[in-house]
Formats: structure tokens, C-alpha cells, sequence
């Protein structure tokens, strides 16, 4: 992987993506945890989560991305710049706030991270579609994976330790410096200067190219629902078994969330050579099998390895299926604008993310923990049964959007 995309890109890239993640983690996770801690309920918490909503949408403010320029030296690299520049300024001003006192306005800003944080993407992964070879797509794919989950751990795991130990301020101080290390990487990449073909994109071209994937559009809506409920129910069970939010942190965003990192890594070096039909079939069944053995610690004493290996298990395996699915959507953009057509495809992605981790979270706090796991995790068998139905002609050795040889 390093060989092929070559180091500084590889670092680069990488430590772009974890600062995508590293305040949503903040906010999403541990933010969530602290809320939770102070008594606030499911049913408030499962609200929060509904902020990432602006990710489902930034397709939307993507073609203004495609089209225009803040730098005559470079395009997409100059949006990424400014947005994270955005980022840094958002998490200074949140750190000058109290966490028990001025609640709302943390949450607002929350939102207005989330904006920035979004639009990033979208820049971020229109500068990768145009300067990674189709080849190399799931290298990247694969630092994208590796960096989300390096975030979470930053963001949702040492940045609950640390608030633990030194509080909000230097907490928040802390995410802002990782961030700026980014974008202070960011200004010494050479953007390379190709002509994007862009055109204005209508409302058509978005219901014309979902018409053709009908069945893509399934399995983005059943395969988040697993994996959402396992993300956002780890937390709230942990706290009510007695959990410390330095515990929760270390185990579970820090040791668990580095095991799904590690695999991004590992799975990446190897992924184009793999079929991909079979790789979501084994990992999105796998999910499904994870979240049913978070029932284990309801019923059962579990020691803090035990319960770190299922969680590991979990986000490991979802790892896998993330490389393959941006892949797949990214070699699907041509026929849109590349900010465009991938900021699409996985908004609507985001969009069930959302949805389900705000229901997982509102049903346990309805029906149980214990009806919400079992519940979720039938979503991932049918999305598995719907991966055999998928089109995907790269594991044929061909691309029908590129019509080149994967060779």
C-alpha cells in the first residue's frame, strides 16, 4: 500500500481522514457517554445522533465543490484546507464552554463541526477519486477505514480519558491540535493540475442513477442497521453495568477501535485481489453474529478482555466491509461529478447510519437492550442475502463505469 500510493500521500490522506472523525467521535461517542453519566436518558441521547443528518445531505452543496475554485494552484486540495481550517476555529471556540452548564450550545456546536466535517469529505474524497488510479482505490479505501477508526479511537476513547483525568478544556484543546497537525500537512501537497470535467448536475441525473441500482440502493439500506446498533448501544451498556468512562474509553474506543484500525490496514494491502461479494457476505453475516454476543454481558458476568474481544470482533469486521464498500461506490462515480456522485452514494449511506442508531438507541430504551440487539441483528442477515444479488463487476475483472481491465 505504501509502495503504491507512496508514503507522504499515504500519511497524508490517513491523517486527514482520522480528523474527519476525530470530533464526530468526540461528540457521537464520548460526548454521549458524558451526557449518560450525568443521567441524561436513551431516549435525549438517541437525539444527538441525529446531528450527522447534515452528512446524508452534503451531496447537495457538493456540486459547488465540483465547480469552483478558491485557488488557481490547486482545487480540491484548497476546500479540504478551508474546511478543516473551519474545523480547528469550531473545536478552539467548544473549548472555551462548559460541559455542565452550556449543553445546548456544545450540541449547536456540535452541528456546526458536523457541516464542516462533511464538506471536507466530500472535497477529501474528490481529491482521492482524482489522483488515486482505479487500481489503487481500495489502498485508499483503506487509510479511509483505518483513519475513521483511528478518530473514533482519538476522539471517542483517549478523549474520554482524557476528560476523565484533565476535564473539557484541555479535552477539547487536545482534538484541536490534532486536527491542525493536518491541515499544517496538508499545505505542503501538490495538488496535480488535470481539467475535472464538471457539469451543472440536475435533479434528474440523481433519480436517473439510482434507477439503475435498485438493488444497491437495498443493500445500503438493510447492511447499516447492524453495525449502528453496535456502535451505539456499546456505550450506553457499559455505563448501566457499572462501566467508569475511563474503562469505557481505554477497552472499548481505545483497545477495540485500534483492532478495527489494524485490520483497514492489514485488509487494504490485500483487498484488490479478494472478491468482493464474498468479502461483505462474510463480514456483514459476521456483524450480525458480533452484536447477538452483546447479549453475553447482559446475563452473564464478563471480565474486561472478554467483552473487548467482542467489541474488537465487531468494528474489526466492519472494517473489512467499509474498504469494500466506498471502493464500490467510488467506482460508481463516473457517471456523476466526483465530489458529487460519491457524496451521494454515501450520504444516503450515512442516512441509515443515522437512522438506526437513533432507533437502536430509542428502542432499548423502550423495549430493552436485549430486544434492540436481537432486532438489529436481523437486518445484517438480509443484507448479506442481498449482496448475491448486487452487480459488481470488478470481482469479473472489469469495471463497467472505467471499461478497463483491473489488472
Amino acid at each position: 500500500m505504501i509502495k503504491s500510493l507512496g508514503f507522504y500521500r499515504a500519511s497524508l490522506l490517513l491523517s486527514l481522514y482520522i480528523t474527519q472523525f476525530i470530533g464526530i467521535a468526540f461528540f457521537m461517542e464520548a460526548f454521549v457517554a458524558i451526557l449518560r453519566k450525568n443521567g441524561v436518558g436513551l431516549e435525549h441521547l438517541g437525539l444527538i445522533y441525529t446531528l450527522g443528518l447534515v452528512w446524508v445531505v452534503r451531496f447537495l452543496w457538493a456540486p459547488l465543490i465540483d465547480r469552483f475554485r478558491l485557488s488557481s494552484k490547486s482545487h480540491f486540495k484548497a476546500w479540504v484546507g478551508f474546511f478543516q481550517t473551519l474545523m480547528v476555529l469550531t473545536l478552539l471556540a467548544a473549548s472555551t464552554l462548559d460541559v455542565t452548564e452550556n449543553v445546548a450550545i456544545i450540541v449547536l456546536f456540535n452541528g456546526i463541526f458536523v457541516v464542516f466535517s462533511a464538506s471536507q469529505d466530500v472535497a477529501l474524497d474528490a481529491l482521492v477519486l482524482k489522483e488515486i488510479s482505479l487500481q489503487n482505490r481500495p489502498h485508499a479505501m483503506g487509510l479511509k477505514a483505518a483513519g475513521s477508526s483511528i478518530g473514533i479511537v482519538l476522539g471517542g476513547g483517549l478523549g474520554l480519558v482524557v476528560y476523565d483525568y484533565l476535564g473539557w478544556v484541555y479535552t477539547m484543546l487536545l482534538l484541536c491540535v490534532i486536527t491542525l497537525n493536518s491541515l499544517v500537512q496538508l499545505y505542503f501537497y501538490r495538488e496535480k493540475q488535470t481539467h475535472i470535467h464538471t457539469t451543472r448536475v440536475e435533479f434528474k441525473a440523481y433519480v436517473n442513477f439510482w434507477k439503475t441500482r435498485g438493488n444497491w440502493l437495498i443493500f445500503l439500506f438493510f447492511y447499516p442497521a447492524t453495525i449502528s446498533a453496535a456502535f451505539a448501544l456499546v456505550s450506553p451498556i457499559l455505563v448501566d453495568l457499572g462501566w467508569e468512562l475511563a474503562k469505557i474509553g481505554f477497552y472499548i474506543h481505545i483497545v477495540g477501535y485500534s483492532a478495527g484500525a489494524l485490520t483497514s490496514l492489514a485488509a487494504s494491502s490485500v483487498m484488490k485481489k479478494l472478491n468482493f461479494r464474498r468479502v461483505l457476505v462474510f463480514a456483514t453475516l459476521g456483524q450480525s453474529m458480533g452484536l447477538l454476543l452483546y447479549l453475553l454481558p447482559l446475563y452473564f458476568t464478563l471480565g474486561e478482555l472478554q467483552i473487548t474481544a467482542i467489541v474488537s470482533l465487531v468494528f474489526s469486521l466492519y472494517s473489512i466491509s467499509n474498504i469494500a464498500i466506498t471502493t464500490l461506490m467510488m467506482d460508481e462515480c463516473k457517471d456523476l461529478s466526483p465530489a458529487t456522485g460519491f457524496a451521494m452514494q454515501h450520504g444516503v449511506f450515512m442516512f441509515f447510519c443515522i437512522l438506526f442508531s437513533s432507533l437502536s438507541m430509542g428502542l432499548a430504551g423502550r423495549f430493552g437492550y436485549e430486544n434492540s440487539i436481537v432486532f438489529f441483528s436481523l437486518f445484517g442477515v438480509v443484507a448479506a442475502c442481498m449482496v448475491m444479488r448486487l452487480t459488481i463487476e470488478r470481482d469479473d475483472g472489469r469495471s463497467e463505469f472505467e471499461g478497463q481491465l483491473l489488472s
